[in-house]
């Protein structure tokens, strides 16, 4: 493993996830998730499908979900 690269994604994953956690002022939930976190996770938990996202300093959309049920 490349110590560069590796530097390199630990930071786009430190700050993707910095940018996500900033949405959760405007979609009211404490805890989202993106896409690819989601079809990582090991266990069911229940989701709400937040839809496309813009993602600030990101091109296009992420696919977001919120931890939670719906109210």
């Amino acid at each position: 493993r490349d110590p560069v690269v590796a530097d390199e994604l630990d930071r786009h994953a430190r700050h993707l996830g910095q940018r996500i956690e900033q949405l959760t002022k405007t979609l009211k939930g404490s805890i989202l998730l993106s896409e690819t976190t989601r079809m990582r996770l090991r266990r069911e938990f229940p989701l709400q499908a937040m839809g496309p996202q813009a993602i600030s300093g990101y091109e296009g959309k992420l696919e977001i979900w919120m931890v939670g049920e719906s109210k």
